[in-house]
């Protein structure tokens, strides 16, 4: 069990203005005289050099410098500047190394360099992980040529590249699969079998053939000339290759999840991945619409985005007809989510192409055409074991946002400010999207396009769809500069602190959206019980208030302080806030509002006003 390690800090310093102003984000390659030289090693009991090892300094340009580590592992980089550097080294079958990383996942430690100086630093590299096994029909046979990708739980997008030509590995001829490299984290791990073509798969017993086999035969010895031909044998049951979790299970939430250590070899991870029963979700869409039969439906996966491989992916059999009667089949167990959309008065249905094939996306509405007027959505979540399910969805309006822009600050604005800027609303890691035919595998099904703001300031979007969405509002670089997007706030809430759920039916009015010129910073130093710098701990800021604890929110943040002990937190919403120190903490951990819970009575209120710059200098407490 791991042990949380939060330290206790003290403030040592009141808190007090500080008074500054933006910087130039913009990257130039400065000549200096300072030296940064080291050794990449491994982590080993007896640490060896690592020779090969690409190493990076980051903080002169924005793609860096890169030198390559000699056969004693030794680098350097010269003509320095004075300055903050990162020192990050990479290499096969290693975990990326920052330095002064305490652990492998964690972030590395900035280098502050004075004028002129020398400094020898020593990144430590640690071997990745390896998770190896066999994969294995029903009836004990290797599984040769099965694809088979190794996922982080913690990782939102882990499902939607698992299968991409980089993610995943190939059982051999005996079955067995090996992935290395893997950081130390949770993982689940996942095959997929190809069928020999697509849809169901009959299988019939041998005692069910031999059956109908020899019912066939007495029927034919008791034919009579001219009778009609006896009525076909009942349809076998349906099967198929859906992707398979170990320990064995086409259901995400069953699957096991293996967790390991850097370096740590695990083996023996075996599993059977045969097939499995499938079902037909049979439903039927209603709703105030010119012609049932225009209706789009998609489909979002529990788990794997499909389709992984031919035959493993539900099929839209029956598209919605003229009375809107639909029909999904090859449906293997698991949990599914059908959204249904329409443009009211749309006349004729609109199709994907019948051929097969399937299409990828990061943007846009779902894998399928842009769309113009209203948008009517329906949606439904059904869990399928085996056995077919029946059910209804009706249509409604999608949703629409409006509201206003405002500068709130004294900084000139720049022409054409408001024109330059437009609003979009879309799933927070992206949108992905998989068609083959009129099969439709996504993570959204929304209409929504991105607005402009209106000369006014003035804007509405139109046709959300249901689900999990944030709230985009990129700046041009000639905003960026000097103004942040400080809140977008629908009555109390601020739809940019983290995201948010759209369901059917709700509208979101006056919301108002503000660009501000006054940016937050909190900084300062954490020292140890002596005054000396503390860059081996992690400083984390949270909400005072659990109610703003939200996963994904903003207000949450973590840095690692410098060499010198300094941080720096910038654009922080105005709040309350609790500041801690922390020897160790998961990537992500921060995420979970138990764990905040635990750690807040170690913390360090700090109050920030709107646009207010505060130093708050920590030390660890005896």
């Amino acid at each position: 069990m791991r042990v949380l390690r939060a330290a206790v800090i003290v403030a040592v310093l009141p808190l007090c203005a500080h008074a500054g102003q933006v910087r130039d984000g913009s990257a130039q390659v400065v000549q200096g005289q300072a030296i940064i030289r080291g050794i990449v090693v491994s982590t080993d009991e007896r640490p060896q050099p690592i020779r090969r090892a690409v190493v990076t300094l980051g903080g002169l340009a924005p793609n860096g410098r890169t030198v390559i580590s000699g056969d004693d592992g030794r680098f350097e980089f010269s003509g320095l500047p004075a300055g903050q550097f990162t020192v990050t080294a990479t290499k096969a079958a290693y975990l990326r190394a920052p330095f002064g990383a305490t652990r492998p996942g964690r972030p590395g430690t900035p280098v502050v360099l004075t004028a002129d100086q020398v400094l020898e630093i020593r990144i430590a590299m640690a071997r990745g992980a390896v998770v190896t096994g066999a994969v294995r029909d029903t009836d004990g046979q290797p599984v040769a040529g099965a694809r088979v990708a190794v996922i982080d739980v913690h990782d939102p997008a882990g499902f939607d590249r698992a299968f991409s030509s980089a993610q995943f590995v190939m059982t051999d001829d005996r079955g067995m699969y090996r992935a290395f490299g893997l950081a130390p984290t949770d993982y689940v791990i996942v095959t997929v079998r190809e069928a020999a073509g697509a849809g169901e798969i009959g299988r019939r017993t041998a005692a069910e053939a031999d059956r109908l086999l020899a019912e066939f035969q007495q029927r034919r010895g008791r034919s009579i000339p001219g009778a009609p031909p006896p009525a076909p044998p009942p349809p076998p049951p349906s099967f198929s290759f859906a992707p398979t979790y170990y320990p064995g299970t086409p259901v995400l939430r069953d699957a096991a999840r293996v967790r390991v250590a850097a370096g740590e070899i695990r083996d023996g991870l075996d599993f059977v991945a045969g097939a499995v029963p499938v079902a037909r979700i049979n439903g039927t869409v209603t709703g105030d619409v010119r012609n049932l039969a225009a209706v789009r439906l998609a489909m979002v996966l529990d788990g794997m985005r499909g389709p992984v491989a031919p035959g493993t992916s539900p099929v839209l059999s029956q598209a919605p007809d003229v009375e809107g009667r639909f029909s999904y089949s090859n449906v293997a167990p698991g949990r599914y989510r059908i959204i249904a959309r329409v443009t009211r008065g749309a006349a004729e249905p609109v199709r994907l192409p019948t051929g097969g094939g399937s299409v990828t996306s990061s943007s846009g509405g779902g894998g399928v055409p842009p769309v113009s007027g209203e948008q009517l959505y329906a949606l439904a979540d059904v869990e399928v074991f085996g056995q077919d399910v029946a059910l209804a969805l009706t249509l409604q309006p999608g949703s629409t946002m409006t509201g206003r822009v405002r500068f709130e600050g004294e900084t000139p604005l720049p022409p054409n400010a408001l024109a330059s800027l437009r609003l979009s609303i879309s799933p927070p890691g992206g949108t992905y999207s998989s068609s083959t035919g009129s099969t439709v595998i996504t993570n959204t099904f929304t209409g929504a396009a991105g607005v402009s703001v209106n000369a006014d300031g003035s804007f509405e979007v139109r046709n959300i769809g249901p689900g999990i969405v944030a709230l985009n509002v990129p700046l041009a670089a000639n905003l960026s500069s000097h103004w942040w997007l400080r809140s977008a706030m629908a009555g109390t809430v601020d739809l940019v602190d983290a995201p948010f759920e759209v369901a059917l039916g709700t509208d979101f009015r006056d919301v108002v959206v503000t660009l501000s010129d006054r940016r937050t910073e909190l900084s300062g130093t954490l020292q140890t019980p002596t005054g000396q710098p503390a860059p081996e701990y992690f400083i984390l800021v949270f909400p005072a208030s659990p109610a703003l604890r939200v996963s994904g929110s903003r207000r949450i943040q973590s840095v690692r302080p410098a060499t010198d002990g300094r941080f720096v937190i910038a654009n922080l919403p105005a709040g309350e806030y609790l500041l801690t120190a922390m020897t160790d903490v998961m990537p992500n951990e921060w995420n979970d509002p138990k764990f905040l819970e635990r750690i807040a009575p170690a913390g360090v209120t700090v109050i920030l006003g709107d646009g207010e710059k505060k130093v708050q200098d920590l030390r660890i407490a005896r």
